[in-house]
């Protein structure tokens, strides 16, 4: 191997700190502000005597999830309009995905039960250089169109409120959906995301990465115009959260398919491996959870020489993962792949195997601890809110199913809250 090259973090600049820090404060102003205003209305307005806030609070939940759904519809009509295909629709617990040209519908609790997700098939469309010019255009516009759907469901609202009997539904439609314009502001939120590729245009390969992880199965284009963005940043002796993404997806689509990692990228194995240690200790949470991944991957699959790699440790976070992977794990191709992954993967001591299989048992154990403690902890609370509103007996059988539920996902967030802080200390 020739001398070690040495490579540099380049941090790309995002949006300022105190222009964050402002966002927050015009949000939690906004929050505070509107739900005086919203008990305001129910107090004067509507509810003088009667005043019920079990029945505010379901409202609130039925809008929030009304407005999570118009916002990735924004994205997918957007897609539609410039012909790009629907790989996956979420919004909050309900899925629906195209796999294999058929459409999939399901319901399932995931990381996006209090969001959303539209992903589509940028692979299927992007074949040649043109089509690559083109999406670096309209991606912006595809991330835009959910926070015009908000802007046109506030509308909706504003006109709501011009009637005494819906101006609280319509004041609560305002609220959500000017809130979620600002939440798009904030860090990974979608115009944050247009600024960014304003500012460097290279950062569209972190979203066509997407398609390797999901399914592996894309063209020879797409693949090697994400394998030359890798190779030019690495031959500069440069790399950053980008190229350390799309790097990973393509050390892990390379091993499926059976195809030699680039000499570059090997180049870059070598001096990681050589300085992990170092850069463990230098880099920010994200770049650093990145590097330990892309090193498991060079010990479970001897990516280098055994010498290099002999004693190597790595404390990865494994826990943390993308929340797109609970969208991925439902298409059969991802599925499949993972599979061959796995088998591919080298263990160096076969009570690893042994270990797994008891890791599985004891994780079927303790799902159903997790559950039980679930429901016990959401039939407090539901005993806690007819105790302090007695008038919940008199709500129907279908309102009083939704209160359960509501006290269950809340049950479940906060036992898991409670988990993981006693993992942590």
């Amino acid at each position: 191997m020739e001398q070690i090259r040495e490579y540099t973090l380049i941090e790309d600049k995002k949006v300022k700190r105190i222009f964050n820090i402002m966002i927050f404060i015009l949000f939690v102003s906004i929050c505070a502000f509107g739900s005086f205003e919203l008990l305001k209305i129910q107090i004067y307005n509507q509810h003088k005597d009667d005043l019920n806030f079990l029945h505010i609070v379901l409202k609130i939940i039925i809008i929030l999830y009304m407005s999570i759904f118009i916002h990735e519809l924004g994205h997918l009509v957007i897609a539609r309009i410039y012909k790009y295909d629907l790989k996956f629709f979420c919004a909050g617990p309900f899925f629906i995905l195209k796999d294999k040209g058929k459409l999939k519908f399901k319901i399932k609790i995931t990381a996006f039960l209090f969001g959303g997700a539209t992903g589509i098939d940028l692979q299927a469309s992007v074949k040649s250089e043109e089509d690559f010019i083109k999406l670096k255009k309209e991606f912006k516009s595809f991330l835009l169109g959910g926070c015009i759907f908000n802007g046109l469901f506030a509308i909706i609202g504003t006109f709501l409120m011009l009637n005494n009997t819906t101006i609280d539904v319509g004041f609560i439609i305002v609220l959500i959906n000017i809130l979620s314009i600002i939440g798009c502001i904030f860090p990974l939120g979608d115009i944050e995301k247009i600024i960014i590729l304003n500012k460097n245009s290279e950062h569209i390969f972190l979203f066509m990465q997407n398609d390797l992880s999901i399914n592996y199965a894309v063209n020879d284009f797409y693949r090697e115009k994400i394998v030359d963005f890798v190779n030019i940043r690495l031959m500069a002796g440069q790399y950053n959260y980008d190229v350390l993404t799309c790097m990973l997806s393509l050390i892990e689509y390379n091993i499926v398919h059976h195809k030699p990692q680039p000499e570059e990228f090997n180049r870059f194995l070598y001096w990681l491996i050589h300085n992990h240690e170092t850069l463990k200790s230098q880099h920010k949470f994200l770049i650093r959870h990145k590097i330990n991944s892309i090193i498991t991957r060079i010990i479970d699959f001897r990516l280098l020489p055994e010498d290099l790699i002999e004693g190597k440790k790595v404390k990865v976070m494994r826990t943390i993962k993308e929340a797109r992977n609970s969208a991925y794990i439902e298409f059969e191709e991802y599925r499949k792949n993972k599979n061959i992954l796995e088998s591919k993967r080298v263990f160096q001591e076969k009570s690893t195997y042994i270990k797994k299989k008891n890791t599985k048992i004891s994780t079927k154990k303790h799902i159903i601890i997790d559950n039980v403690i679930s429901i016990a902890i959401g039939l407090v609370l539901y005993i806690i809110i007819i105790f302090i509103n007695p008038s919940i007996n008199e709500v129907n059988s279908i309102i009083d199913i939704l209160i359960f539920a509501v006290c269950f996902v809340i049950g479940d967030m906060i036992y898991k809250t409670i988990k993981k802080y006693i993992k942590r200390e």
